[in-house]
């Protein structure tokens, strides 16, 4: 889904996003430049599941953006996410 294709995203809070990462629901993620701001959010690739989750901020309800990658890194580890490395284009 590099490219930021068209497709529906479901906004999901941090807890849940785990509860589908353990049932394996989620099947991989991309760090995605914030378009308002200075900063990175988090989507992830959904299996059986028609769209993507974003993480999202529970009390705003908005896109959870990270400052930097390494607080980006560290909430994916979180998760149960191994994080490799980056790639870029």
């Amino acid at each position: 889904m590099s490219q930021h294709q068209e497709v529906e995203v479901i906004p999901v809070i941090y807890e849940r996003i785990r509860d589908y990462f353990n049932l394996g629901l989620v099947q991989g993620f991309e760090v995605w430049p914030a378009a308002m701001e200075e900063g990175w959010f988090l989507v992830f690739m959904t299996k059986n599941v028609p769209g993507n989750f974003v993480l999202i901020n529970r009390r705003t309800q908005q896109p959870r953006v990270f400052k930097t990658l390494d607080a980006a890194v560290k909430a994916l580890e979180g998760l149960g996410f191994r994080v490799q490395g980056f790639r870029g284009l």
